[in-house]
This record gives C-alpha cells, structure tokens and sequence, in this order.
C-alpha cells in the first residue's frame, strides 16, 4: 500500500544498510509487489550480497511473470557484474 511506497522512495534516497533496511520493510508491507524486490535486489546488489540479490528477483519474476518492464530490469541488474 501508500506506506510501502513510501519506505520505498525513501530507500531509493539512501545508501547501504540503511538502503536495504528501507527496501525490506517495503517488501515487508506489500509482498506482492514485485517491483519492490527488484529495488530490494539493486540494493543488495550494491552490497555485494549477490545470491541474496538473485534469490530476491527470482521471487519478483515470480510474482510478476509477464511484466516486459520488470524482467528487462531484473536482466540488467543479474548482467550488471
């Protein structure tokens, strides 16, 4: 819901753990919203916590699998090494 979406841009605004802490509580509060573990996943990604990051978008793939947009980002960021 608006709450998520919240947590979400306001992660977008942060670096690091602070990030991924945002991002979590995002996913938390709408786990059904795919896009919220793709930003999860760049955030992880960043991290360098690559395994995490892949098992995340796997479950935005999941929730979503017909999106265009969410698995052309979800290719850019498993490419991006």
């Amino acid at each position: 819901g608006a709450s998520a979406m919240a947590y979400h841009r306001y992660a977008d605004l942060l670096d690091g753990d602070e990030a991924l802490t945002y991002h979590r509580k995002a996913v938390e509060l709408a786990p059904l919203e795919a896009q919220l573990y793709v930003s999860l996943g760049r955030a992880l990604r960043l991290k360098g916590e690559k395994e995490e990051a892949e098992r995340v978008l796997k479950l935005a793939q999941e929730l979503d699998p017909d999106n265009p947009y969410l698995e052309s980002d979800i290719l850019r960021l498993l490419e991006d090494d």
